[in-house]
């Protein structure tokens, strides 16, 4: 839990999302966006974190798609040590209303790196540790990873202490990336008038750049997004953190004091005009390879400044020099068969939950050319040919799950699967008023699900599922 923290708001309820039936308090929010957190459900000792837009963004649907997108796509990426984990993408809300897009995220217990600066100094050993983290995090997200469909360079966009969360054992991890990019990019003026009157130049907040509004904070903004207000790229993400080093080794700004009032006007002007103080200047005992580092991550041209990788290299070197520890980035997930399974059959629901079909089959394709025998990945693979309409083709993938089954619990599962197809196609007969083909489909469905109470017993969801298919018979039977 955040060490700091006092709510000021009474606790949110929120309806089963799935995996995650919370009773949520809020923890922190911005202009845009807000986080809260509560237990997991599937692990009664551990907590998870919500994050989402605020409702009055949600209503625009290419939005509400831009979140959604971002969140894949973020739940897309091989765990990283310096990067919040993505557990899923999902909806809350009552089923009758529109659904609450939330992303549900690693929760760090050690609050933000912006409380920890409010509290005092750092020690050096500890500003070196965390920098290092943030560049290790960077330029992680800054190369592109074919292996995983991750054909580009991921921008962070709105990198400043407030999106760097410290974690149990100290380690610092980035979270929120590309949310503020998607909403700028996606919202009409009025949809971000409520945030054009935010005061705290840390805060994301709606800027006028060039006759266009985008969301972006002041206090980290490099100076070519006060020019086009869309060029978040991997080179602004180093200026963010060249303004970081200042505050993380001295606890001072390199262009503006945050304590004194300015405009956003006057933001643009100290970023675009102003030069840098030298951090030896404020800190002679520094070393100067960290003041040469750092004023290269605040170069006004983007092309000058270092990359993610060349940075935290260099923030290991100096580690190094000092006798401090020089922060690896460990694997922390690896790259077995198995994992590599998981990673493509996880990603693939994702995409489905969605309706993503297309994208869901690719990554489904991915498994099982890793194991083409993996049952509940061939069931996976019938659901999204369901979701298609392609019923003979999802037939065949489930006898074919049938045959690989080595359990009465993995046949019972896939025996459920099938019902549900038969159901599926029943209702799509239904809907074509094709009577006798929903009773045949009915009666199909009805067979499985009494093979899988025969197989599983157990599993609660059968027997429901057998009686809503028999509903459905009877409304066929009847006409």
């Amino acid at each position: 839990m955040y060490d700091d923290y006092q709510s000021s708001s009474s606790d949110m309820g929120l309806s089963d999302g799935y995996n995650y039936d919370v009773l949520a308090q809020p923890i922190s929010g911005e202009s845009y966006s807000f986080v809260t957190f509560g237990p997991d459900r599937l692990n009664e000792e551990g907590m998870i974190a919500l994050k989402s837009l605020r409702t009055s963004l949600l209503y625009r649907l290419i939005i509400r798609k831009r979140f959604i997108d971002e969140g894949l796509r973020w739940a897309s990426l091989w765990p990283h040590p310096n990067i919040v984990r993505v557990y899923d993408v999902t909806t809350m809300g009552d089923a009758e209303m529109a659904q609450h897009p939330f992303i549900a995220l690693e929760y760090a217990e050690r609050g933000s790196l912006r409380d920890w600066l409010d509290r005092g100094p750092l020690t050096r050993k500890k500003a070196l540790a965390w920098a290092q983290c943030i560049a290790a995090g960077l330029a992680y997200l800054h190369e592109p990873d074919p292996s995983h469909l991750r054909k580009a360079a991921m921008a962070h966009g709105n990198l400043k202490p407030e999106n760097v969360l410290i974690r149990t054992d100290r380690v610092a991890v980035l979270t929120d990336f590309g949310l503020a990019r998607a909403v700028a990019a996606s919202a009409r003026e009025e949809d971000l008038q409520p945030f054009m009157y935010v005061k705290a130049p840390t805060e994301t907040q709606a800027l006028h750049i060039r006759g266009e509004v985008t969301l972006g904070a002041p206090a980290y903004m490099a100076p070519e997004q006060w020019i086009d207000g869309a060029s978040a790229g991997p080179a602004g993400d180093i200026y963010a953190l060249g303004v970081m080093l200042y505050e993380l080794f001295t606890g001072q700004r390199p262009l503006v004091d945050l304590e004194l009032p300015q405009s956003p006007q006057e933001w643009w002007q100290a970023q675009v005009t102003h030069e840098p103080p030298r951090l030896r200047a404020i800190d002679p005992s520094l070393p100067e390879a960290l003041e040469t580092l750092a004023l290269e991550c605040l170069a006004r041209d983007p092309h000058s400044r270092p990359s993610a990788r060349a940075v935290w290299e260099r923030l290991q070197g100096i580690a190094l020099a000092l006798g401090a520890p020089v922060w690896e980035a460990p694997e922390i997930i690896p790259h077995t068969t198995h994992n590599e399974l998981v990673f493509w059959s996880n990603w693939s629901n994702l995409c489905a939950d969605f309706e993503r079909w297309d994208e869901a089959l690719e990554r489904n394709g991915r498994a099982l050319a890793i194991d083409p025998r993996a049952v509940t990945t061939l069931c996976n693979r019938g659901d999204i040919l369901v979701g298609l309409r392609r019923y003979d083709e999802a037939k065949e993938v489930y006898q074919a799950a049938l045959q690989y089954a080595s359990t009465d619990e993995e046949r019972g599962m896939v025996w459920g699967h099938l019902g549900t197809m038969h159901n599926e196609a029943g209702h799509d007969a239904l809907a074509n008023e094709d009577y006798h083909a929903t009773a045949v489909q009915c009666k199909q469905a009805d067979i499985a699900y009494a093979r899988q109470i025969e197989l599983a017993p157990h599993d609660p969801d059968a027997l429901l599922n057998r009686a809503v298919n028999q509903h459905l018979l009877e409304i066929a039977e009847a006409q």
